[in-house]
């Protein structure tokens, strides 16, 4: 039913955010990740996706869909990986650098793949991964939590940086003499 509504619908981004994050819900159980993986919803997540690349709320719930379907299941990332999802993950956390929980949901969802598929850690380090991951480190406090996870799992470096998360240069909350209100406008 899902997978017909979103098919029919996917041009419409609220029934496509929606949609996915139903598809995520669904994927806490491991039987449905598998069903949903290995059928129709995880091109039909990527296309969706792909078709709405520039709204941060549909690439974000993407990414839950996506890190839900990873979790504890090899071979769902060997699918995904196959299927592209790395150079997706990297091309939206470059496109979205402001969003901190589209960054948090691609950490995550990186941090399952690479977790139980160690192999996978290197294609991404070499595509980007960690200086992304580092930088929304440095600019999203939302996203201290998931970049260490990720970090480690990749095998980077991840040193904690304590009250120092979501300050770094790119932060709306430090930097040059405007105030937030200013930078924020």
């Amino acid at each position: 039913l899902v997978l017909g509504v979103l098919k029919t619908h996917i041009e419409d981004t609220g029934v496509v955010s929606r949609g996915m994050l139903l598809l995520a819900s669904l994927a806490e159980n491991d039987e449905a990740k598998k069903a949903l993986c290995q059928g129709e919803a995880l091109p039909l997540i990527f296309t969706a996706m792909q078709m709405h690349a520039r709204d941060s709320v549909v690439v974000r719930c993407g990414f839950s869909a996506i890190a839900a379907m990873a979790l504890r299941m090899p071979d769902n990332c060997d699918t995904m990986m196959a299927a592209g999802v790395g150079p997706l993950i990297i091309e939206s956390m470059r496109s979205h650098p402001g969003s901190s929980e589209l960054q948090r949901q691609a950490m995550i969802a990186v941090r399952n793949i690479v977790v139980r598929r160690q192999d996978f850690c290197a294609p991404l380090r070499e595509e980007g991964v960690e200086e992304l991951v580092v930088r929304a480190r440095d600019t999203h406090v939302k996203c201290a939590d998931a970049a260490f996870d990720c970090l480690r799992d990749l095998g980077c470096e991840y040193g904690g940086l304590g009250d120092q998360a979501g300050k770094g240069a790119n932060s709306a909350y430090t930097g040059g003499s405007e105030s937030l209100e200013e930078r924020c406008a």
